[in-house]
């Protein structure tokens, strides 16, 4: 019983960024935004990389909101984003400044490499007993 418990548990935690994204996708508001500007920033992780990072405009709960939206790993396209363009996005019903790009990109490659490395660690478990 305390295997599947834990199991259980392993298998929670490795769907975890797709459940999250299921429930933002779920109960977020679909909308669009356009690209107002595309800034280059250091992003705030560790390798202090350079990152296209748009600015969205969109229109919620009869405001009009702008916004830094940062993208998945679009450091080495040199600007996937261009001035005008319309995006999909999601925005919290609760607090309309808190917005995102509608993509599933981050959230199943996420999904893999954590489901991965729980994987591994329980297949070396396993093997040691």
């Amino acid at each position: 019983m305390g295997d599947f418990i834990g199991f259980s548990v392993v298998v929670i935690l490795a769907l975890s960024p797709l459940l999250r994204r299921f429930y933002i996708d779920r109960f977020w508001i679909h909308g669009r935004g356009t690209v107002i500007r595309v800034d280059l920033l250091i992003s705030d992780n560790e390798e202090s990389a350079w990152v296209w990072t748009p600015i969205i405009e969109y229109r919620a709960a009869g405001q009009q909101f702008s916004s830094k939206v940062f993208p998945f790993r679009h450091r080495l396209n040199a600007k996937k984003y261009s001035v005008g363009d319309e995006v999909d996005i999601l925005y919290d019903p609760r607090d309309p400044s808190r917005v995102m790009l509608d993509s599933w990109a981050a959230y199943i490659l996420c999904t893999i490499l954590l489901s991965g490395w729980l994987g591994i660690i329980i297949v070396d478990r396993l093997h040691a007993r």
